[in-house]
């Protein structure tokens, strides 16, 4: 599930279970149309069976645009957080990101920690925010939707940082829905949008 931010954040309601915001059973796929203003991309996310990184027992999300894999990511479920544990078995993150955590009603957090970045890892600090949005029409059917906000600072090295701001939307036995992002750093600034057009769970 991809924004052009590292990682993807949000959050659920306890009764409900993180899972079902972010389904991780083997077989799950999105397929995503991402549009920026000279581009657009359509890709597909898959999740593969888990596997052991460390000491830690994560589940991959394959990345997949032409053909070819542009990432995998590797997620663990901890209590009520689903956490973001790393980008490959050698970009371990440390501490890892949370993306998922349950609540009721609105709930905020924050972190500070690395993501890959032009080949190296560079501090990121984020604070986010959700809300839950009652029900939505997703891909044809009316499910229960939380709302993200979050807004993000990448270092780049020599000075440079880059600010992200956020919207995105999840639904229950879905997970990502849509995505409106805007960038601004080193003197540019850049937005996008990523729609998901189909959903497979897994059989």
């Amino acid at each position: 599930m991809l924004a052009i931010l590292p990682a993807i954040v949000l959050t659920a309601c306890a009764e409900q279970g993180i899972s079902e915001f972010f389904p991780l059973k083997a077989g799950t796929k999105w397929t995503y149309l991402e549009k920026a203003k000279f581009d657009t991309l359509e890709y597909v996310d898959e999740v593969k069976q888990g596997i052991k990184i460390g000491e830690r027992y994560t589940i991959p999300v394959e990345t997949r645009a032409n053909g070819k894999v542009l990432e995998t990511r590797h997620y663990q479920i901890e209590g009520d957080t689903v956490l973001l544990v790393a980008y490959s078995s050698k970009l371990l993150l440390e501490p890892p990101q949370p993306v998922l955590k349950s609540a009721n009603g609105k709930v905020s957090w924050t972190y500070a920690g690395k993501t890959p970045f032009l080949g190296a890892m560079v501090p990121i600090e984020l604070k986010a925010t959700v809300t839950p949005k009652g029900k939505r029409k997703v891909l044809d059917t009316d499910r229960e939707c939380i709302e993200l906000n979050m807004d993000a600072k990448m270092y780049g090295g020599a000075g440079m940082t880059i600010d992200f701001h956020q919207v995105a939307l999840y639904a229950k036995g879905v997970g990502l829905v849509e995505v409106k992002q805007r960038q601004r750093g080193a003197g540019e600034s850049s937005e996008s949008s990523t729609r998901l057009t189909r959903f497979e769970p897994a059989s």
